[in-house]
């Protein structure tokens, strides 16, 4: 019982990750004028490859529904709420 508790859990998580995640992608990467388009070569496809990882993995976790431990749980959980707070911030001041 618990450990389906913990994959629906995680699977909201991972959902959540997922829109946030990806949210912020379009937001960072979705303007012309964004300061990242300014970067050069290494840092700006290093951000863009870490960023579609994240997104791709978080949704390919999410359609396998594994059953996850405490840690996988917890960094998921974090990373989520990491990705809502950085979504909501540059909509807030980059977007509006």
């Amino acid at each position: 019982m618990v450990s389906q508790g913990f994959q629906i859990v995680f699977a909201i998580s991972n959902l959540i990750l997922t829109a946030a995640a990806l949210g912020f992608y379009l937001l960072v990467f979705g303007r012309g004028s964004s300061a990242v388009q300014k970067w050069g070569f290494i840092a700006h496809w290093s951000l863009r490859t870490g960023l579609a990882l994240i997104i791709s993995g978080a949704f390919l976790t999410l359609l396998m529904m594994p059953t996850p431990n405490v840690i996988q749980l917890m960094r998921s959980s974090g990373l989520a709420l990491l990705f809502v707070w950085a979504f909501m911030f540059h909509y807030k001041y980059f977007r509006r």
